[in-house]
C-alpha cells in the first residue's frame, strides 16, 4: 500500500511538472502577446498624435 501511494505521488509530481513545463511558457507567451499588443496600440496612438501635431 505504501509503495503504491509513493508511486501515485511520483506520478502526480511528474504530471504537475509536465503541466508547469508546458502551461507556464504558454501562459507567459500569451501574457507577452497581450502586453506587446497593448504596447503596439499605445505606440500607434502616440504615432497618430505625433502625425496630427506635425501636420
Amino acid at each position: 500500500v505504501i509503495k503504491d501511494y509513493a508511486g501515485f505521488d511520483i506520478c502526480q509530481i511528474i504530471l504537475i511538472i509536465l503541466n508547469c513545463v508546458f502551461i507556464i511558457p504558454w501562459g507567459m507567451d500569451l501574457a507577452g502577446y497581450y502586453k506587446n499588443k497593448r504596447r503596439d496600440e499605445v505606440e500607434t496612438k502616440k504615432l497618430k498624435t505625433d502625425c496630427t501635431s506635425h501636420c
